[in-house]
């Protein structure tokens, strides 16, 4: 009896520590997945276009990256959409939108979006020249020394 009832209050522990996870991570902000969005369209975007392929490898890697996993599908898709429109329709505004919501995060969550933007540069296997130019520009805008995000 004991031996199950521990094993329930074990499962409800568990539960409520995942769910004060997802809190804080939740907590980061609609602001923050935009950021990481915008900031990953503009990576996909650094080659003049964004394919297909690069808007399904950007919504993987942010599905799976563990600061995002509080958010749900609907909404990173929502964000992807928004940052890819704005990319692929006029890449100045996309950048200035993206310049925007960077300013706006505290250096600790522009810091994680321009880690995950990295992580987004390097999906394919070749995080080139012009991605990182791209996320050193945003880096330095900000503040953050490229040379800290490894480029």
């Amino acid at each position: 009896m004991f031996g199950k009832l521990f094993k329930n209050a074990s499962k409800a522990f568990d539960s409520v520590v995942q769910g004060a996870k997802a809190a804080g991570n939740r907590h980061l902000g609609p602001d923050y997945l935009k950021a990481c969005a915008f900031l990953g369209a503009g990576v996909a975007a650094a080659d003049g276009s964004i394919d297909d392929s690069e808007v399904q490898v950007l919504v993987a890697v942010m599905r799976d990256m563990e600061e995002l996993k509080a958010y749900g599908d609907d909404e990173i898709m929502d964000a992807v959409s928004a940052g890819v429109g704005k990319w692929k329709i006029a890449p100045a505004i996309g950048k200035m939108e993206t310049q925007k919501l960077l300013k706006a995060l505290d250096n600790e969550k522009q810091q994680y979006a321009l880690a995950i933007g990295c992580a987004i540069g390097g999906a394919d296997g070749d995080f080139d020249d012009d991605e990182k130019a791209l996320i050193s520009d945003f880096a330095k805008l900000v503040g953050i020394n490229p040379a800290d995000l490894g480029i």
